[in-house]
């Protein structure tokens, strides 16, 4: 339990930063459509992403708004969207920062490659919801395989503790029940490894 208690808030945290990161991806494909079309219509890269910071809301507006500052202390745009890319973890967002790269040294349509980067990110977003729905099953049936014994243990130990009681105090018991334990982790991680397709 003192361990459990010792590793909530890091869960805690960690489960926050996932949502926060995926709150931003979802949103990610609206907002690279919207600076295409703030760059096309001829406002520089620099204030299209401040524009980005004013009128997004949630995590896309604090990525951006911290991009907006980075550019007002000089930073360029192209390590400006780096530094998104790598706090959100995004691919789409880091081939943008690339395009904007090759576009301040060699030029080209920067907005047309954001619109082609946004509709990757969409078809990208169709494929996860198709993978989940497929693996729905698969990640349910590990959740219970994993939850199952733990509340089958818990029911016998208040209705009979003395069938039990030998796993729990002979030293013998305690090797199988240490031995089961660990194994029902590597299984449940494993089941999970099965289930989950990499991006």
């Amino acid at each position: 339990m003192g361990l459990g208690l010792l590793l909530a808030p890091v869960g805690v945290l960690r489960l926050q930063e996932k949502r926060r990161r995926q709150r931003f991806l979802d949103e990610l494909p609206d907002v690279l459509h919207l600076l295409a079309g703030a760059i096309r219509s001829g406002l520089p890269l620099t204030q299209a992403i401040g524009v980005l910071a004013s009128e997004t809301e949630g995590p896309v507006r604090g990525e951006f708004a911290r991009a907006s500052a980075e550019l007002a202390l000089g930073q360029t745009a192209g390590r400006a969207l780096r530094g998104i890319a790598v706090r959100m973890t995004s691919d789409d967002v880091a081939s943008v920062a690339v395009a904007v790269e090759i576009h301040r040294q060699s030029g080209g349509n920067l907005a047309e490659v954001i619109d082609i980067v946004a509709s990757g990110a969409v078809l990208r977003q169709r494929l996860q919801r198709e993978i989940a729905t497929l693996t729905a099953e698969g990640r349910i049936s590990a959740i219970v395989l994993g939850v199952l014994p733990i509340l089958l243990g818990a029911l016998l130990f208040v209705t009979n503790p003395e069938y039990l009681s030998v796993l729990l105090e002979d030293p013998a018991g305690q090797v199988m029940m240490s031995v089961a334990a660990v194994s029902m982790v590597l299984g449940f991680m494993w089941m999970r490894r099965i289930v989950s397709i990499d991006e």
